[in-house]
């Protein structure tokens, strides 16, 4: 089901959102790059916003469903053989992945669109320090908790990589523009705020 989720939803959002992105991205002569103006910096700050409220409220959502009602759901969709206390743990966990992708997802996007060769750089040094992590916690985890373990190390991986690469990226629209300004901006945002109402209803009503 997850998975569906990332392919059939997230997926095409990011693509949309990396080709907004690719738009925007600083152009560079002879290794000199042109700064982009406060009109461009404010439009990509508005349009990360959106779409992050928009990935994000709808993993929130998914988080809250399944904090409540993970175990009828599974006995309703794969019958009361497999509706057991380990798989409703394992979909608990499972959505707060989801979340942790949806938001590395699109800081990616974000980061990958308008990156210039110094950002690359550093996102591919990002990449390799956020392997040993993840095997690190992979190896730990595992020992710890089995295969809820594995979830769980992914949604650090996850987590790191989606905002140390919103960091790194963040660094070219300014001084002004940082992790703080755009979480708070995402957290206000009206699409953020529908989903999240709609997660709630969703949840109560089921």
């Amino acid at each position: 089901m997850i998975s569906l989720v990332c392919r059939f939803i997230f997926r095409p959002i990011e693509e949309i959102s990396y080709n907004l992105f690719a738009k925007f991205k600083q152009a560079e002569d002879d290794g000199d790059k042109k700064p982009l103006n406060q009109k461009d910096r404010d439009e990509i700050v508005k349009i990360l916003s959106q779409y992050l409220g928009g990935v994000m409220g709808i993993g929130l959502s998914a988080i809250i469903f399944s904090q409540f009602c993970a175990y009828d759901f599974i006995y309703l969709l794969y019958s009361e053989k497999w509706a057991t206390f380990s798989a409703a743990e394992i979909m608990k966990a499972y959505c707060i992945s989801l979340f942790f992708m949806s938001m590395n997802g699109m800081t990616e996007a974000f980061a990958y669109g308008l990156a210039n060769k110094e950002v690359l750089t550093k996102l591919q040094g990002l990449m390799l320090v956020n392997s040993v992590v993840y095997i690190a916690a992979v190896g730990y985890l595992f020992q710890k908790m089995g295969i809820v373990g594995l979830i769980w190390a992914n949604v650090i991986n996850m987590a790191v990589r989606g905002l140390l690469s919103l960091k790194i990226s963040l660094q070219s629209l300014g001084e002004d523009v940082g992790l703080l300004t755009i979480f708070m901006k995402v957290l206000l945002h009206k699409l953020f705020l529908v989903l999240i109402t709609l997660g709630v209803v969703g949840t109560v009503v089921a």
